[in-house]
């Protein structure tokens, strides 16, 4: 995973899935990430095929935080993969 700001929007490009040590990585980076007072995210999720519960549990959290003056972008995720996410 890697995670850059610019032009105020924090970016998160993932080379593989969102599972294990990564998911828990991801949790901690967002969790970091709003508390700077981040309020917009873009996530690149090309290489994405699974996203675990702890993943997922976190994407809910992300939503939760920001649903009032937040953005969320979902860029090259799979069918599958979107469908989930933005039925969170």
């Amino acid at each position: 995973m890697n995670v850059f700001d610019e032009d105020d929007i924090t970016y998160f490009k993932f080379e593989t899935d969102i599972t294990g040590e990564q998911s828990i990585a991801f949790q901690n980076q967002l969790k970091q990430s709003i508390a700077d007072g981040k309020h917009h995210f873009s996530f690149h999720l090309e290489n994405v095929n699974n996203i675990d519960t702890t993943g997922i549990c976190a994407f809910i959290a992300l939503k939760k935080q920001i649903a009032k003056n937040g953005i969320i972008d979902y860029n090259g995720a799979q069918d599958s993969i979107e469908l989930l996410l933005n039925s969170i």
